[in-house]
This record gives C-alpha cells, sequence and structure tokens, in this order.
C-alpha cells in the first residue's frame, strides 16, 4: 500500500494505492479480456460462416475507420484523467457489444456493431498503460512485478480457452470470458484512481492544460519520441497483426484444430512471464537502442521462420520469440515515454503509440496480407512482417550512427575548449 497526497478542491486528500489490488484486477481482465480475443477469428470463422476476405474486412478496415476516435480518447483521458472510470465503462461496453454479436447473423449489422464495439473498446489498453505509469513512478521498480500479472492472464487464456472449447465449443469459452470481465468491474469498485500530479518523490506539479493540436504538435518535434514511435510501432504492430490474425489464419490453413489455435496465447507468454519479472537485472537491456536491437533480432528470425515453413510444430516453436520480444517493449516504451515527454502530454503519447502500433499497421498488414494469401498462400505473411521490421532495423541503427557522430563532436569541443 501507498500513500500519496493529491492537491484535492478544498485541501490535501490522501491517496491510497494498493498495487495488490490493481495487480490482482490486470490478471482477472487481462484472462477475460485476452479469452474473448483469442477465439475471435474462430467465431467469425466457425461459428459465424464468415469467409476469408470478410474477416480481412472485419479485423482491418474497422480500426481504420475508427481510428480519429483515438484522438478524442486522447484529448478526453488527459482532460479527466478517471483512468478507473473509464476503465469501468470499456469493460462494460465490451460485455455488451460481445453479446450483441452473439446474436447478429447478418454481415453489415454485424461490421456495424463490431465498429461501435472497437470505439468503445479502444482506449483499455492505454489505461492500463497510464496506471501503471504513475505507480512506477511512487514505486520505483515496481512495473514488471504489476504488468506481469496481465502476461500471466495472457498466458491463462491460452489454457482456459482450449479447455473451453473442448467442453463446450466457441461459445462455452466466450461466456467464461464474459464472466471474467464482468468480476474485472467489480474489483474496480476497490481500486482508487492515481492523481496525476504524483511525481518520483510523491511532490505536486501543476500540470500545464493544453488542448490536443499544442500537444501532438510539441509530440511531433520531438524527434527522439518519433524514432522511438517508429520502431515500437513496427515491433509491437507485426506482433499484433500476427496474433490477431495472421497466425490464426497460418493455423487454419494447415488444419491444425479449434483446442491447439486458442493455446496460442500461452505459447506466446512463456517467456514474458520470466523476462518482465528478472527485466532489471539483466544488464544488457539497461541500454534502450541496445535492448531494441535484440527484439528486432528475434522478430527476424520469428518472421523468417514463418515465411520459409509450413510446419505448425515450427510456427509454434518461434511463437515463443513473442513474448520475449514483448517483455522487452513494455519495459522500454514506458521508460522512454516516462523521459521524453511531459507529464500533461502522457496519455497522448500513448494513445498515439498505440494507433499506430495496435491499429494503423496492423490493420493495413491484415488487409494486404488477407489479399495477398488468397492468391500466394500463407508464406506471405512471414514475408510481409520481415520486410516491415527491416524498416525498423534501417531507423534504429541511423538514430545510433547520428547519436554517434554528436557525441564525437560534442567531446572534439569540449577538448579543445579545455
Amino acid at each position: 500500500m501507498i500513500k500519496i497526497l493529491s492537491n484535492a478542491k478544498g485541501g490535501v486528500k490522501i491517496v491510497n494505492i494498493s498495487t495488490k489490488k490493481f495487480s490482482n484486477y490486470l490478471l482477472v481482465s487481462s484472462l477475460g479480456v485476452n479469452i474473448i480475443g483469442s477465439v475471435f477469428v474462430l467465431f467469425l470463422s466457425s461459428i459465424k460462416g464468415f469467409s476469408v476476405r470478410e474477416i480481412s474486412l472485419i479485423v482491418g478496415t474497422t480500426p481504420l475507420i475508427i481510428l480519429p476516435i483515438f484522438f478524442i480518447w486522447g484529448s478526453i483521458l488527459d482532460k479527466y484523467k478517471k483512468v478507473i472510470g473509464f476503465s469501468r465503462i470499456v469493460h462494460i461496453s465490451n460485455i455488451v457489444t460481445i453479446g450483441l454479436l452473439i446474436i447478429i447473423n447478418n454481415f453489415i449489422l454485424f461490421f456495424i456493431i463490431n465498429l461501435l464495439r472497437s470505439i468503445l473498446l479502444q482506449p483499455n489498453g492505454t489505461l492500463n498503460d497510464k496506471y501503471l505509469l504513475n505507480i512506477s513512478k511512487v514505486n520505483k521498480g515496481s512495473y514488471g512485478n504489476i504488468r506481469v500479472r496481465s502476461t500471466i492472464g495472457y498466458g491463462l487464456a491460452g489454457i482456459v480457452a482450449p479447455i473451453a472449447i473442448g467442453i463446450g465449443d466457441v461459445y462455452l469459452a466466450i461466456f467464461v470470458g464474459i464472466l471474467l470481465v464482468t468480476l474485472s468491474v467489480i474489483m474496480l469498485n476497490n481500486i482508487q484512481e492515481i492523481p496525476d500530479e504524483a511525481l518520483e518523490n510523491h511532490k505536486i506539479i501543476k500540470v500545464r492544460e493544453k488542448n490536443l493540436v499544442s500537444s501532438l504538435k510539441e509530440l511531433i518535434k520531438n524527434t527522439d519520441y518519433i524514432k522511438a514511435l517508429i520502431i515500437i510501432s513496427i515491433i509491437t504492430g507485426t506482433q499484433n497483426a500476427a496474433s490477431g490474425y495472421g497466425l490464426q489464419m497460418m493455423m487454419i490453413d494447415l488444419k491444425v484444430s479449434k483446442s491447439v489455435i486458442a493455446l496460442i496465447p500461452f505459447v506466446m507468454v512463456i517467456f514474458e512471464v520470466l523476462l518482465l519479472l528478472t527485466f532489471d537485472k539483466i544488464k544488457v537491456l539497461k541500454k534502450n537502442d541496445v535492448a531494441l536491437a535484440i527484439a528486432l533480432g528475434f522478430l527476424v528470425i520469428r518472421w523468417g521462420a514463418m515465411a520459409y515453413t509450413t510446419s505448425y510444430i515450427l510456427i509454434l516453436i518461434v511463437t515463443t520469440l513473442h513474448g520475449i520480444v514483448t517483455a522487452i517493449v513494455l519495459q522500454v516504451q514506458n521508460k522512454l515515454i516516462g523521459q521524453m515527454v511531459p507529464v500533461d502530454q502522457h496519455f497522448i503519447a500513448f494513445i498515439l503509440l498505440s494507433s499506430f502500433s495496435s491499429t494503423i499497421l496492423p490493420s493495413l498488414l491484415n488487409l494486404s496480407t488477407g489479399r495477398l494469401y488468397e492468391r500466394f498462400g500463407i508464406h506471405v505473411f512471414g514475408l510481409t512482417y520481415l520486410s516491415i521490421v527491416l524498416i525498423a532495423i534501417l531507423v534504429l541503427a541511423y538514430g545510433a550512427i547520428k547519436n554517434n557522430v554528436i557525441n564525437k563532436k560534442q567531446d572534439k569541443n569540449i577538448k579543445s575548449y579545455i
């Protein structure tokens, strides 16, 4: 339990932050949300009977259509700063809309409801990241220990979902997910909001109020943030595209059973859990650029293997790299945003990063690979992801070379001055 002072209207208020309660909430909500997410493509394919093209449209065009809403959400969240309140709204929306999708069979009406669902669920990851960032400010070293609960929930979804499918098919898996999301809504009642003013020393600063346009302008001028945005968006975006669509379509094409497909989330997080708990002890990962280079190296191996093989066993083996890469990037992105972006721009910075890594890039990849898959088969997924990752490698290399040149000039100027 952490106590901090908050500048509330009319006086100073003591705010109790229970990291344990939030950790437990992350575990339950992650488990529920990811059970539903892990079987969604199966739901579209085997239950609703949609074609490959229709599934590609749902998972590809929907996020692109609602993209501008990301920035509206960012403005709303930066203004009201009610992380717990909005999290409650997101989860209730999840429950209601998945219920509607179960009973709707018309493709157009299904597409519209899913569009509304995507809008309402957009800020979920951003809300968790923001709360975690605030906790890590007032409790140093807590990020990995708390974030691992979300990862465990994601992994457990890969165990619970196959069991549920084996007992009662995809419908039972979705029902279990709904129950867990409902429980997470109840758990939110015991978690307090963290004031955005809580800093490292638990002191309060006055947050500068800015509108959306001015915040975006400042972020765009922040070249360090833009470099990180490009690299992290490509790393996370290709992984999101694979886990949300490409990997499952490859498995379906290879005639893999539903239970094995539902096991994918567990395979993904095997090493993520271990790395999140030990990240701070690994010296080589303390330098952000080195950590990103290692993550990109693992992705070259993963996408290269997927571009080459037709063995679902090998695909599952390289899928374990997903967890290593995710653990590295999660730690790095939060450190970078905390270091490079002013506190009053955190929501916008997270929203912008999330819009590219969770929406723009995965959607474009899902649309393009969906079309290419029909003509060229499953190899297009690995080849497409690999080609995008090479761009991130070039950006990282360019930044490293540029920084090296700048450092040499500074050293030379210092020596000449002496």
